[in-house]
């Protein structure tokens, strides 16, 4: 299991704009007071899959 994240925090109205914008639609969003359990803040350490990927790109054959 990975956890695949950027490389910097953005805010949930951010990213539903990233999302809209590459699939060309207009979201319907319904705002709501927040509820335990609620994040405000995510964090997501890429280490493991940088690691891993890096495995994999080395055991590739050259493209040269």
């Amino acid at each position: 299991i990975f956890n695949v994240a950027g490389s910097k925090s953005i805010t949930l109205s951010e990213a539903i704009k990233v999302i809209s914008n590459c699939l060309d639609k207009e979201p319907k969003l319904i705002q709501a007071k927040p509820r335990p359990g609620d994040q405000f803040k995510t964090f997501g350490d890429t280490s493991k899959i940088r690691s891993e990927l890096s495995k994999i790109s080395l055991a590739l054959p050259s493209a040269e």
